[in-house]
């Protein structure tokens, strides 16, 4: 009879001119599949959660920035931290993002990558925005903070979202039918007045967002309101875009003409 330890693996005899044949020890085969088990679940928990990326909707009157952590495999991701800043305290943009990275929650937790959404025509990863004397250099970010920094415009961003949204997130305007895949359009008064369509592709079996500045297009009145605040605006600027008439401080305009002796 053959005698082993629980430290070494068992061994039998064999016949001459046959190979020892050797069966590993139990324990030593459980050990080794709890440690690779283990070693998966860390993976898929390193994997599940492993980028941090830095986002930003930057408007003429506030730039709000926010890092999140996102998953590879899920559209979903988790907020670390999200501060407003007052866009007349900074001569220049990148000092936004120093002051947010200098912040004690975000000093450990540095982004791999930046996406910013900008009120303004993006080209060439480069913004130079139209209310708001900043010009925004994705490139240029990149090589003084080390992470990739990506540029799009505002409504753009806000129209990658709007397939996300269901039933309870809607307000009926209009009751008509909705038509699967039809042509989508966005647009939100702010310090401007941004804007964005959405054309359903076949190929890609989603929605593509087209970014555009038609709120700078000429405003057409209707009835003799609107063509004397129409005429109010061109005196003032020397011409009305639809933006002037439809943003913030085009309700102050608006508010003037009323007051104002116009028949």
């Amino acid at each position: 009879m053959l005698l082993s330890s629980c430290n070494s693996p068992r061994q039998f005899s064999s016949k001459p001119g046959q190979k020892q044949a050797h069966l590993r020890d139990p324990l030593l085969s459980i050990k080794r599949d709890v440690l690779v088990s283990r070693s998966a679940t860390c993976r898929t928990r390193s994997q599940a959660f492993d980028d941090i990326v830095l986002v930003g909707d930057i408007g003429g009157t506030n730039a709000r920035l926010s890092l999140r952590r996102t998953s590879r495999n899920s559209p979903k991701s988790e907020e670390i931290i999200s501060v407003k800043y007052p866009t007349v305290k900074y001569k220049t943009f990148d000092l936004v993002i120093e002051d947010f990275l200098s912040l004690e929650s975000t000093k450990l937790v540095r982004p791999h990558a930046a996406a910013l959404a900008i009120a303004g025509a993006i080209e060439g990863n480069k913004c130079n925005m139209t209310n708001l004397n900043w010009v925004i250099d994705g490139d240029a970010l990149h090589n003084l903070f080390g992470f990739k920094v990506a540029l799009l415009n505002d409504f753009e961003a806000v129209g990658y979202g709007i397939p996300a949204l269901d039933a309870t997130d809607l307000v009926c305007l209009n009751d008509a039918p909705i038509h699967p895949h039809a042509p989508k359009v966005v647009m939100g008064p702010g310090t401007g007045l941004g804007a964005a369509q959405l054309f359903w592709d076949d190929q890609r079996h989603h929605y593509r967002v087209l970014p555009g500045e038609g709120a700078h297009a000429t405003f057409a009145p209707r009835g003799w309101k609107q063509q004397a605040l129409s005429a109010f605006a061109t005196s003032r600027f020397g011409h009305c875009e639809i933006e002037q008439v439809a943003c913030g401080s085009g309700f102050e305009l608006i508010y003037e003409v009323l007051l104002s002796d116009e028949p």
